[in-house]
Protein backbone atom coordinates (compact mmCIF):
# COMPACT_ATOMS: atom_id res chain seq x y z
CA UNK A 1 0.00 0.00 0.00
CA UNK A 2 1.40 3.41 -0.95
CA UNK A 3 1.40 6.42 1.34
CA UNK A 4 -1.02 9.21 0.44
CA UNK A 5 0.90 12.28 -0.79
CA UNK A 6 -0.73 14.51 1.85
CA UNK A 7 0.52 12.16 4.60
CA UNK A 8 3.98 12.03 3.04
CA UNK A 9 4.04 15.82 2.97
CA UNK A 10 3.36 16.01 6.69
CA UNK A 11 6.16 13.58 7.41
CA UNK A 12 8.75 15.56 5.46
CA UNK A 13 10.89 18.03 7.36
CA UNK A 14 9.40 21.49 7.29
CA UNK A 15 11.13 23.87 4.93
CA UNK A 16 11.85 27.50 5.66
CA UNK A 17 9.58 30.19 4.29
CA UNK A 18 11.07 32.10 1.37
CA UNK A 19 11.24 35.66 2.66
CA UNK A 20 11.55 38.79 0.55
CA UNK A 21 12.85 41.49 2.92
CA UNK A 22 14.38 43.85 0.34
CA UNK A 23 13.85 44.75 -3.30
CA UNK A 24 15.97 42.45 -5.43
CA UNK A 25 15.68 39.43 -3.13
CA UNK A 26 15.40 36.33 -5.33
CA UNK A 27 14.68 32.71 -4.50
CA UNK A 28 15.30 30.13 -7.21
CA UNK A 29 15.51 26.39 -7.43
CA UNK A 30 13.94 23.16 -8.52
CA UNK A 31 10.26 22.62 -7.73
CA UNK A 32 9.96 19.87 -5.11
CA UNK A 33 6.22 20.11 -4.47
CA UNK A 34 3.21 22.31 -5.07
CA UNK A 35 -0.23 22.34 -3.52
CA UNK A 36 -3.04 24.74 -2.69
CA UNK A 37 -4.36 25.71 0.71
CA UNK A 38 -6.61 28.31 2.24
CA UNK A 39 -4.72 31.54 2.81
CA UNK A 40 -4.36 32.77 6.37
CA UNK A 41 -4.14 36.26 7.83
CA UNK A 42 -0.49 37.13 8.42
CA UNK A 43 -1.10 38.66 11.86
CA UNK A 44 -3.83 36.45 13.34
CA UNK A 45 -3.20 33.17 11.51
CA UNK A 46 -6.95 32.84 10.91
CA UNK A 47 -8.25 31.54 7.55
CA UNK A 48 -9.10 34.23 4.99
CA UNK A 49 -12.41 34.44 3.11
CA UNK A 50 -13.79 36.46 0.20
CA UNK A 51 -16.77 38.73 0.90
CA UNK A 52 -19.09 36.03 -0.48
CA UNK A 53 -17.85 33.52 2.12
CA UNK A 54 -15.67 31.44 -0.20
CA UNK A 55 -12.17 30.66 1.06
CA UNK A 56 -9.24 32.63 -0.36
CA UNK A 57 -6.81 30.07 -1.73
CA UNK A 58 -3.06 30.33 -2.28
CA UNK A 59 -0.47 28.24 -4.08
CA UNK A 60 2.21 26.73 -1.84
CA UNK A 61 5.39 25.80 -3.72
CA UNK A 62 8.50 24.26 -2.18
CA UNK A 63 11.74 24.67 -4.11
CA UNK A 64 15.17 23.17 -3.52
CA UNK A 65 17.64 26.05 -3.42
CA UNK A 66 21.36 26.41 -2.78
CA UNK A 67 20.56 28.76 0.13
CA UNK A 68 21.66 27.76 3.63
CA UNK A 69 21.19 29.50 6.97
CA UNK A 70 24.62 29.34 8.67
CA UNK A 71 22.91 29.40 12.08
CA UNK A 72 20.76 26.34 11.26
CA UNK A 73 22.68 23.07 10.91
CA UNK A 74 19.48 21.33 9.75
CA UNK A 75 18.80 23.74 6.86
CA UNK A 76 18.50 21.59 3.74
CA UNK A 77 17.98 24.53 1.38
CA UNK A 78 14.29 23.98 0.79
CA UNK A 79 12.25 27.16 0.72
CA UNK A 80 8.48 27.47 0.59
CA UNK A 81 6.76 30.18 -1.43
CA UNK A 82 3.24 31.16 -0.36
CA UNK A 83 1.95 32.54 -3.65
CA UNK A 84 -1.19 34.60 -3.60
CA UNK A 85 -2.05 37.93 -5.16
CA UNK A 86 0.82 39.56 -7.03
CA UNK A 87 3.29 36.69 -6.56
CA UNK A 88 0.74 34.25 -7.96
CA UNK A 89 0.20 36.53 -10.96
CA UNK A 90 3.96 36.68 -11.59
CA UNK A 91 4.21 32.88 -11.47
CA UNK A 92 1.21 32.49 -13.81
CA UNK A 93 2.82 34.96 -16.23
CA UNK A 94 6.07 32.97 -16.10
CA UNK A 95 4.23 29.72 -16.80
CA UNK A 96 2.43 31.31 -19.77
CA UNK A 97 5.72 32.71 -21.11
CA UNK A 98 7.31 29.25 -20.83
CA UNK A 99 4.18 27.63 -22.34
CA UNK A 100 4.31 25.16 -19.49
CA UNK A 101 2.53 23.92 -16.42
CA UNK A 102 4.08 23.86 -12.97
CA UNK A 103 5.77 20.48 -12.47
CA UNK A 104 8.08 18.82 -10.01
CA UNK A 105 11.60 19.14 -11.37
CA UNK A 106 10.87 22.44 -13.11
CA UNK A 107 13.04 25.44 -12.29
CA UNK A 108 11.36 28.46 -10.69
CA UNK A 109 12.80 31.85 -9.78
CA UNK A 110 10.82 34.57 -8.01
CA UNK A 111 12.18 38.08 -7.38
CA UNK A 112 10.84 40.98 -5.30
CA UNK A 113 11.02 43.85 -7.81
CA UNK A 114 9.50 46.79 -5.95
CA UNK A 115 6.45 48.15 -4.19
CA UNK A 116 3.08 48.96 -5.65
CA UNK A 117 0.79 51.78 -4.65
CA UNK A 118 -0.65 51.48 -1.14
CA UNK A 119 -4.44 51.53 -1.03
CA UNK A 120 -4.48 50.77 2.69
CA UNK A 121 -1.66 49.86 5.04
CA UNK A 122 1.70 48.90 3.60
CA UNK A 123 2.29 49.05 -0.16
CA UNK A 124 1.99 45.66 -1.86
CA UNK A 125 5.16 43.89 -2.95
CA UNK A 126 5.60 43.39 -6.69
CA UNK A 127 7.24 40.28 -8.13
CA UNK A 128 8.71 38.90 -11.33
CA UNK A 129 9.11 35.19 -11.98
CA UNK A 130 10.69 32.87 -14.52
CA UNK A 131 10.00 29.19 -15.05
CA UNK A 132 11.78 26.47 -16.97
CA UNK A 133 9.97 23.13 -17.31
CA UNK A 134 11.83 19.92 -16.52
CA UNK A 135 13.92 18.71 -19.43
CA UNK A 136 12.64 15.65 -21.29
CA UNK A 137 14.30 12.51 -20.02
CA UNK A 138 15.32 14.14 -16.75
CA UNK A 139 18.39 15.91 -18.12
CA UNK A 140 19.16 18.70 -15.63
CA UNK A 141 19.64 22.26 -16.87
CA UNK A 142 21.21 25.20 -15.05
CA UNK A 143 19.11 27.35 -12.72
CA UNK A 144 21.77 30.06 -12.77
CA UNK A 145 20.28 31.78 -15.82
CA UNK A 146 16.86 32.31 -14.23
CA UNK A 147 16.42 35.95 -13.21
Amino acid sequence: MSIDSSVAGLLESASKTAKFPTVGTTHKGEVVSATTRQATDFDSGKPKFWDDGNPIMELVITIQTTERDPDDTHDDGRRTLYAGGRMLKAIKDALRAARATLEEGGKLAVQYTGDGEATRGNPPKLYAAQYEPPAPGGVDTAVANLL
